[in-house]
C-alpha cells in the first residue's frame, strides 16, 4: 500500500492516488515523478506524519492482514472512488462507466455502480449493501478500518520479509552515506 525508498538523499514514496495526501505532498514540497512522490530525505517525519494521517501507515513494515468490510447501500464518493481510510475500494469513471473495484479487494456480497449526472457522477454502493474483503494490509490500516467502519479483521498473513528486506538494504545504504559523509 504505502513504500518508502530513501536513496541519494531523496525519499521516495509510493502510495494509492489520494486527493489529501496529493494537497498534503505538495505542500511538503514533494515533486511528482510519474510513479512515485520525491521529497528531501530531510523531510522524513513530517512526511511519515501525514502518511499516518492519510492511510494510518508509514510504510514500516508490520503484520499484513485482510479485512471483511461492510458497506451501506448508497455510500458515495462524488467524481471519485470510494475508501475507506485511504484504501481505495471501488471507482467509477463517469455516469454511464460502472464500478469496479480496485487491485487487492474482493467482492463478497452486493456491489457498485456509477451514478448522478454526466458532469456529477458518483460512485457508489449498490441498493443492499456490499461487503468485500481487502487483501493484504498493514495491521494498523486494518485496525483503523475496525475502529471507523463495520469490519473485522479476518486473517493475518504474516510480516512482509520482502518489505523488511527492501528496508535493511535502505538502512544498509544510509549508514554507508552517513559514514562517507563523516569520515571528512
Amino acid at each position: 500500500m504505502v513504500k518508502i525508498i530513501n536513496e541519494n538523499g531523496l525519499m521516495k514514496v509510493s502510495a494509492p492516488y489520494n486527493a489529501d495526501f496529493v494537497a498534503r505532498a505538495r505542500q511538503m514540497g514533494g515533486k511528482w515523478t510519474g510513479s512515485t512522490w520525491q521529497f528531501d530525505v530531510r523531510d522524513e517525519e513530517v512526511v511519515k506524519s501525514a502518511l499516518m494521517e492519510v492511510y494510518k501507515t508509514d510504510g514500516s513494515p508490520q503484520e499484513i492482514v485482510s479485512v471483511r468490510l461492510t458497506l451501506e447501500e448508497y455510500r458515495q464518493a462524488e467524481q471519485a472512488g470510494l475508501s475507506v481510510c485511504g484504501v481505495p475500494i471501488a471507482r467509477a469513471y463517469s455516469r454511464d462507466s460502472g464500478a469496479k473495484v480496485e487491485k487487492g479487494v474482493v467482492l463478497e456480497v452486493g456491489g457498485f455502480e456509477s451514478a448522478g449526472s454526466a458532469k456529477h457522477w458518483t460512485t457508489r454502493v449498490k441498493k443492499g449493501g456490499a461487503t468485500v474483503v481487502i487483501r493484504d494490509l498493514p495491521l494498523s490500516v486494518a485496525q483503523a478500518i475496525v475502529e471507523q467502519e463495520t469490519a473485522e479483521i479476518i486473517r493475518v498473513a504474516g510480516i512482509d520479509k520482502e518489505a523488511l528486506k527492501k528496508e535493511r538494504e535502505a538502512l544498509v545504504a544510509r549508514l554507508a552515506e552517513i559514514d562517507k559523509i563523516l569520515s571528512h
